[in-house]
């Protein structure tokens, strides 16, 4: 099985401001450890597709950012008033095992000691092997940090890092040593509307709709100029105007490439990304030569 990864300390990280009183210029990268876990947990737990962007933005809207992190317990009520994930709080390591044993996710507050960091941190616990060993996924991620050593915690000794898959492996009496606060037991309640279930192969499409032309494969990637599209691009933009918003008209057709990205699905055309489906909603079509 894989898993949704989202890694804290990207460059799509480092752009998100994520303020507060003490730190008025951080960043997701310098503070959102718990904004990533916590996407991890909606978007491995259900079926909801959210870009980290927007859930930065609606964590802070919900009052979930604190001066020296996030507060965690004020993110779990949001998730469950918006999204129906119930929640529970211990410190309980077979407690912890026994949940992830039933299929459901945890979000472990962890650091200080060097295992995972060496200042707090939020990780998210997405499954547990046969073995026994837990499978979690570390929004904090740099070169060579699982054979590093850390206060003295030689890591290579205690985890096993899958690459691939941006898995961290350990023994659950790791994570219980390295515990700072609560893990917090997540369990959806709510059966989420699962999305349409299409293979997409690259080719030509049709768009279905006006959509926007975006830099990158995301609504968090800024939207185009019409004078940075193709010569073709600009001649099926709904404006003229070389400063304006690029918005290519519904029926355009172009030769694509699909983008698969935190679950959406994007059209990389000449002219820049445009969305091909999110959720539920099918913006383009493909069609024949």
């Amino acid at each position: 099985m894989s898993y949704v990864y989202i890694q804290q300390n990207s460059s799509l990280g480092a752009s998100i401001p994520y303020p507060s009183p003490a730190h008025p210029s951080a960043t997701v990268a310098t503070s959102g450890c718990g904004v990533c876990a916590s996407l991890m947990a909606l978007m491995n737990l259900t079926k909801y597709k959210v870009s980290l962007k927007n859930w930065t933005k609606a964590l802070r809207n919900a009052g979930c950012r604190a001066n020296e992190g996030t507060d965690m317990e004020a993110v779990c009520a949001y998730m469950k008033q918006k999204y129906g994930i119930a929640y529970a709080k211990t410190t309980d390591i077979d407690k912890v095992v026994s949940w992830l044993k039933r299929g459901y996710g945890v979000i472990a507050n962890v650091g200080g000691k060097g295992y995972f960091s060496s200042a707090g941190h939020f990780v998210y616990v997405a499954g547990i092997q046969k073995s026994g060993k837990l499978i979690i996924l570390d929004p904090y991620y740099y070169a060579n940090k699982w054979t590093s050593t850390v206060n003295g915690i030689n890591r290579s000794k205690y985890f096993t890092y899958i690459a691939s898959k941006h898995e961290v492996i350990c023994k659950p009496s790791v994570l219980a040593a390295d515990r700072a606060g609560w893990f917090y037991l997540l369990k959806p309640t709510k059966k989420a509307k699962p999305a349409v279930t299409v293979k997409y192969t690259d080719g030509r499409y049709k768009l279905q709709y006006d959509m926007v032309v975006r830099s990158g494969p995301g609504t968090d990637y800024a939207q185009k100029k019409v004078k940075n599209l193709t010569a073709d691009g600009k001649r099926h933009a709904t404006s003229k105007n070389p400063n304006a918003g690029a918005v290519l008209k519904k029926g355009t057709k172009a030769d694509a490439t699909v983008v698969k990205r935190n679950g959406e699905y994007w059209l990389k055309i000449p002219s820049g990304y445009v969305c091909l489906q999110k959720g539920n909603k099918v913006y383009a079509v493909k069609v024949s030569f």
